[in-house]
């Protein structure tokens, strides 16, 4: 029981170590994207002032620019501070003090055993509550032994020397005459009802100790299943927005940029190109996260 308990907190360690990780990448990039759409909010701030100051404006697209900015500066904070839980959590699972900050790498999760079976013979729950009815029934067994009847079974051998005489009585043997003696003895238990309620009590130990194990072999079947959905549902989405959605957002960037410069639309539609392009990369970056989640709780449910 000890070795499945180690197991079952080192596949834990694992799942977080990865919610870790993969969380601070999508993080980091989701703040790469903020701090774009900071320094246009910020350039509008500064445009909305001048126009307000020169009459070409009124107040209400001032509040509205101040409103985008303060409105991308709170979230950017949120971010940077789900970045630091991240660096938090990994000094804490590897026990250190040392800042841990991963270097940039693919950030979406990819679970090539999707499409299997849902074989969780390998869970390490499953293991455990295994190895509980195991133990459950060795016990019964136990139980019963104590009650059958113990047999002993001695043997002993004298030496007698020639000329023996004890209690005046006169034997006569032959020098060196070996003499052996055979002894069988049967032991009863005494308290027998005593035993037999403790081989009940053991029997319904056993029983409860099944049902657990099944109940935590459902359970899992469940979740399992239901992260296969979650994954299949943000799988579609990660890959329509890296097939087509990515690009249309750069695309309308570029667009809104260019009709910006060369006067064909005013600031406030701009902003809105801006906005709907950095949504959507946003909506992206959400969608890797709840994917990601559910490829680790995956691993975690198969031990991989």
């Amino acid at each position: 029981l000890a070795s499945c308990m180690f197991d079952v907190t080192q596949a834990e360690m694992v799942r977080n170590i990865r919610t870790a990780y993969y969380g601070y990448l999508v993080n980091r990039a989701i703040l790469q994207t903020l701090a774009y759409q900071d320094s246009i909010y910020k350039n509008f701030v500064a445009r909305a002032q001048l126009r307000l100051r020169t009459g070409e404006s009124s107040n209400l697209e001032l509040i509205s620019a101040r409103n985008k900015f303060q409105e991308i500066r709170a979230l950017k904070i949120a971010v940077e501070a789900d970045l630091r839980n991240h660096e938090l959590a990994f000094q804490q699972l590897l026990n250190t003090t040392d800042s841990i900050r991963p270097a940039d790498g693919n950030y979406v999760l990819s679970w090539a055993s999707i499409h299997t079976d849902a074989n969780l013979a390998s869970n390490t729950q499953v293991a455990y509550e295994l190895q509980n009815t195991k133990v459950a029934d060795a016990k019964v067994l136990v139980e019963k032994a104590k009650l059958l009847p113990e047999f002993t079974l001695g043997y002993s051998q004298q030496l007698v020397m020639s000329a023996l005489n004890l209690g005046g009585i006169d034997r006569t043997y032959a020098s060196n005459t070996r003499m052996a003696g055979l002894q069988v003895g049967v032991s009863v238990p005494l308290f027998y009802g005593a035993s037999k309620a403790k081989i009940k009590s053991e029997k319904i130990g056993s029983q409860l100790a099944r049902a657990n194990y099944q109940a935590v072999q459902s359970q899992l079947q469940v979740q399992y299943h239901q992260q296969v959905q979650q994954y299949t549902k943000y799988e579609q989405s990660v890959n329509y927005y890296t097939s087509v959605g990515l690009k249309l957002a750069d695309e309308e960037l570029r667009i809104a940029q260019l009709a910006f410069n060369l006067g064909e639309i005013g600031y406030m539609e701009y902003i809105q190109h801006v906005s709907a392009a950095v949504q959507s990369k946003l909506t992206y970056y959400d969608a890797v996260n709840r994917l990601n989640q559910s490829v680790i709780q995956l691993q975690f449910l198969k031990k991989e």
